[in-house]
C-alpha cells in the first residue's frame, strides 16, 4: 500500500509538472501573438496602401485619350526621321568623296599582309623544325630534347595553320 501512495504522488507531481509546462507554453504563445499581431497589421495596411496607389496609377493611365498617344507617337516618328536624314546626309558626303572605298582597300591590303605573314610564319616554323631534327639526328642522346621541343613547335605550327584557315574561311564567306 505504501507503494500505491508513492505512485499516485509521483503521478500527481508529474501531472502538476505537465500543467505547469503547458501554462508556460501558452504564456509564451500569448506573448508571441501579442508581438506579431502589430507586425501583421502593419504589413496588411502597407499592402492596402500599395494596392490603392497602384489602382490609382492604373486608373489615371486608362483615363488618357488615345488621340494623345497617337500624336506623341507621330512626333517621335518625325524626330527619328529627321535624325535619320541627318545621319544619311553625313554619310552621303563621305560616300561622295569615296573615302569609304579607301577604307575597304586598306582593309584588303591589311588582310593580304596578314595572310602572307601567317603563311611565312608557318613556313618558318616548319623549316625550323626540320633544322632541329637535322641537328638532333647528328647529336648523340638528343632524342629526348628533340621530342620535347618538337611538341612545342608542333603546337606553334598548328596554331599558325589554324589562324590561317580561320582568316581564309572568314573572307571566303563574303
Amino acid at each position: 500500500m505504501a507503494d500505491d501512495k508513492d505512485d499516485t504522488e509521483a503521478q500527481e507531481v508529474t501531472l502538476e509538472d505537465k500543467i505547469e509546462m503547458v501554462r508556460r507554453k501558452s504564456f509564451t504563445q500569448l506573448w508571441v501573438g501579442i508581438v506579431f499581431m502589430p507586425v501583421l497589421l502593419i504589413v496588411f495596411v502597407a499592402g492596402l496602401i500599395t494596392l490603392a496607389s497602384a489602382h490609382k496609377t492604373t486608373s489615371t493611365m486608362t483615363a488618357k485619350k488615345p488621340e494623345n498617344r497617337v500624336e506623341l507617337f507621330a512626333k517621335k516618328i518625325v524626330s527619328v526621321k529627321s535624325r535619320a536624314e541627318g545621319q544619311y546626309g553625313k554619310y552621303l558626303s563621305k560616300m561622295d568623296d569615296e573615302s569609304i572605298f579607301t577604307v575597304n582597300k586598306k582593309f584588303e591590303i591589311l588582310y593580304e599582309l596578314s595572310m602572307e605573314s601567317e603563311e611565312q610564319y608557318t613556313e618558318f616554323l616548319e623549316a625550323y623544325q626540320a633544322m632541329v631534327y637535322g641537328a638532333a639526328s647528328r647529336t648523340r642522346g638528343s632524342g629526348e630534347w628533340f621530342y620535347y621541343y618538337e611538341q612545342k613547335i608542333n603546337r606553334f605550327v598548328n596554331a599558325a595553320k589554324g589562324r590561317e584557315q580561320t582568316m581564309k574561311q572568314y573572307f571566303e564567306r563574303d
